[in-house]
């Protein structure tokens, strides 16, 4: 049983550079004709919003959680573009809320965080408030991002519905948005708690180079608010689902010191490689795991898992690890 299995490994093995070609056009084709066409980009789009429901190209739902994100728009991009391409990773950003403070001084927050920061503004009532969302970037290679923003229609509105509402203010970069009154449509509700207010999505991103990096510290986009003339308190804009998509693999992690000599693949360091130790690294070679759920696969100490070290760990499992 245990070289059956360690066969089909190997064969998934040797199949990497196909699967990360090949099948990113094959699971996101939305009607499997081979190509993906604009028509079909902006289908998918239109899912990541919240305009289309998922039966309008199901396939697009590269990961199977039951929605589409920024991350497989990104994917959608790059094969609509380039016919194929390097993959994005989501980063599940944090996001700071913004305030509109009525009578009153603008309130102190925490400081920025790495992901989306909503600005906060003191504004009397009657008046309007502009907000802008920023990017912190923290050293990644950021290429789109999307993020909700919740808010109490009783206190503020949102101008310029039922058109585009918001302004892009990020270069070489594109900005759709759609505004729902929660909790939203089943497949993709707000947050519990928010029944009656109003979700605005914005989705940032460049379908013409969609693997260009956004710089930090970046205003992606603004939008005007205008506050209630009987207003008597502040409001909070909650940001939530709050993601981005990230460039390449995964960030190089710091080199993990293991002890001399290196069984890789050893996800546990207990001195043998087991099934589901290969299981566990082809996956993250796959980029269906993170890197840190089992480091010693990662045999160059670069933060991408490289055929050889699949080929060596599956060596381990058949012949036991190096004797200490």
């Amino acid at each position: 049983m245990r070289t059956k299995t360690t066969s089909i490994l190997l064969a998934a093995v040797f199949a990497l550079p196909a699967l990360a070609h090949a099948g990113l056009l094959t699971a996101i084709d939305c009607n499997n004709d081979g190509i993906l066409s604009i028509g079909e980009l902006v289908s998918i789009v239109s899912i990541a919003l919240g305009r289309s429901d998922l039966s309008a190209c199901s396939s697009a739902d590269i990961n199977g959680d039951g929605l589409v994100r920024i991350d497989e728009v990104v994917d959608a991009a790059v094969v609509a573009v380039f016919g194929g391409g390097p993959k994005v990773r989501r980063i599940d950003a944090v996001c700071t809320d913004g305030v509109i403070d009525v009578f009153g001084a603008k309130p102190s927050l925490d400081s920025p965080v790495p992901g989306l920061v909503i600005g906060s503004v003191a504004e009397s009532p009657g008046m309007t408030a502009e907000i802008q969302v920023n990017l912190a970037t923290m050293g990644q290679p950021v290429v789109a991002s999307q993020n909700d923003i919740i808010f109490d229609p009783a206190i503020v509105e949102l101008d310029g519905l039922p058109f585009a509402p918001c302004t892009k203010l990020v270069p070489d970069k594109s900005l759709a948005t759609d505004v729902v009154t929660c909790p939203g449509p089943p497949s993709d509700p707000c947050p519990l708690g928010d029944d009656g207010k109003m979700r605005l999505r914005a989705v940032i991103i460049d379908t013409n180079s969609p693997t260009e990096p956004i710089s930090d510290s970046t205003a992606l986009y603004s939008c005007t608010f205008t506050i209630s003339a009987v207003a008597s308190d502040s409001t909070v804009l909650k940001c939530a689902n709050a993601i981005v998509a990230v460039y390449g693999n995964r960030a190089a992690p710091t080199p993990t010191v293991v002890a001399s000599p290196v069984c890789v693949g050893d996800c546990n360091l207990d001195h043998q490689v087991l099934i589901d130790e290969l299981v566990r690294s082809v996956a993250i070679a796959l980029d269906r795991l993170e890197a840190n759920v089992c480091p010693a696969i990662d045999c160059h100490g670069t933060g991408n898992v490289t055929v050889d070290c699949l080929i060596r760990a599956v060596n381990a499992a058949l012949s036991g690890c190096p004797v200490l």
